[in-house]
């Protein structure tokens, strides 16, 4: 009879913090996605630097994606460390790309496809 008691009030505290996981965990995204919107835009950058034969932009472009490749890494080293163990779980690795899609989404650097790709996964 105890059990059946206690039972409600621990599925809504597990709930609750079930939601609150996702929120810090939508939150921990955020950094990560707005690097690497920042990093495709300045591969595109690069991209159409080298097209042009653009020597200076070149080296510009270049020398800012080495920086937010540091950025990244940093980035990921973090995440890893919060996250240890869980990145490894598939139910987790679901999660992690859901709400990283939902922070990407809106990056302008975005191709039309890989906006389309994001839509359907969200979906």
């Amino acid at each position: 009879m105890k059990i059946k008691s206690l039972l409600l009030p621990i599925t809504i505290i597990g709930l609750i913090g079930f939601s609150g996981c996702s929120n810090q965990l939508a939150e921990d995204v955020e950094p990560l996605a707005s690097a690497m919107c920042k990093y495709i835009g300045i591969q595109n950058d690069l991209k159409k630097a080298v097209e042009g034969n653009d020597s200076i932009n070149i080296h510009l472009f270049t020398a800012e994606r080495n920086k937010l490749q540091i950025e990244m890494t940093i980035l990921n080293r973090e995440f890893n460390e919060k996250y240890g163990d869980k990145i490894k779980d598939q139910k987790f690795g679901k999660k992690f790309k859901r709400e990283m899609n939902k922070a990407i989404i809106d990056c302008p650097h975005l191709s039309p496809e890989d906006r389309d790709r994001i839509k359907e996964e969200l979906d």
